[in-house]
């Protein structure tokens, strides 16, 4: 089975044997082969991915599909739409910004959360003052939608890995 561990600045792949977290021991707490770390997010580059929009890839994991990325995104951007098959909390670390189909919009400190299958097209506010930058702990894949609704991309956990690792 092999995980993957977040490192301080590095990534690092692990193979593990096969790993029992279950005990039959009462009061045992069962044990997972992936460590525990620590990441400091400024020391991780910013990844241009097109249109000014830039990101970096806090963490992931192959088992669970869940992964952290840190956005940024200049005043007046506007993302296709897309929706997420699984859960997404959103933390706004800066700027503002909201979803065309909802009436909301997040500022600093906000905390969005997003419900598994909702389509949503995300617009960072004209009048930001600085570049919207945003935390997301994302669950499952991300299918981007063209103008039509035809599904332009698919992307998940290890897509957003490989081209953050790539470019």
């Amino acid at each position: 089975m092999t995980h993957c561990v977040n490192r301080p600045g590095r990534w690092k792949m692990t193979e593990e044997s096969t790993v029992n977290v279950y005990s039959t021991n009462p009061g045992e707490l069962p044990q997972t082969p992936i460590e525990a770390g620590s990441v400091d997010p400024d020391k991780l580059p910013w990844v241009d991915i097109g249109m000014d929009i830039f990101f970096k890839v806090v963490s992931c994991c192959n088992k669970t599909g869940r992964y952290v990325l840190i956005s940024k995104y200049p005043p007046g951007t506007q993302i296709p739409p897309h929706r997420h098959s699984g859960q997404v909390t959103a933390i706004t670390l800066q700027g503002s910004w909201k979803y065309l189909e909802q009436d909301f919009v997040s500022t600093k400190g906000c905390i969005a959360f997003e419900t598994a299958n909702s389509n949503h097209t995300l617009k960072v506010m004209d009048d930001s003052p600085e570049d919207m930058i945003l935390l997301a702990i994302i669950e499952g894949s991300l299918i981007t939608y063209d103008d039509e609704g035809n599904i332009w991309a698919i992307d998940d956990a290890q897509t957003h890995l490989q081209r953050y690792l790539v470019l």
